[in-house]
């Protein structure tokens, strides 16, 4: 990115100025990030008799294709009495859930973190993690995680109620 110039300050009260310039660009202050992109300027706050470095970058950058990751990450924290974990994940096209991984339980080990190993292609995926333990009995409690791969629209058996943050995720079979 290159540097924008001319930058033009002007006070607006004791402690805050507002930097100008032509164009889109991101303004950084003492090597800090303060705002952008602006297109007409931005108020920064100073204090009286301070001097800060200010600088204003145009705001073109090159885009970044990232390649997505079709093998997303589980976490799940440590359960009493786990000998090992099983990971379950369902497709978009996949009627039922199918074992995808098995994890011995390592007292070293919380929070666990596996990749799933299925290549799970764009749609909705469901992944299920349960305890087990020594008798092989899995445990009924379960970690949920879903996993989107450019998807506008939930799928026919997902429902997702709540607000303000707090989310339930059910599928209906």
């Amino acid at each position: 990115m290159a540097l924008i110039t001319p930058v033009t300050l002007e006070s607006k009260g004791p402690t805050t100025v507002e930097a100008g310039w032509s164009g889109a660009g991101y303004v950084s202050t003492n090597g800090e990030l303060k705002a952008g992109p602006e297109t007409d300027g931005a108020d920064l706050p100073h204090k009286p008799d301070e001097v800060i470095a200010l600088e204003v970058h145009d705001a073109e950058v090159d885009e970044i294709h990232m390649t997505p990751e079709t093998h997303p990450l589980t976490r799940w924290r440590t359960v009493s009495g786990a000998s090992r974990y099983r990971m379950y994940h369902k497709g978009p096209d996949d009627g039922s859930f199918t074992l995808a991984l098995e994890v011995v339980h390592d007292d070293d080990v919380d929070p666990y973190e596996e990749r799933c190993p299925t290549d799970c292609e764009e749609g909705w995926h469901a992944f299920e993690v349960r305890a087990v333990d020594s008798a092989n009995t899995e445990a009924s409690v379960t970690t949920w995680y879903i996993y989107v791969f450019d998807l506008p629209e939930l799928p026919s058996d997902m429902e997702i109620s709540g607000s303000g943050g707090s989310f339930d995720i059910a599928l209906t079979e």
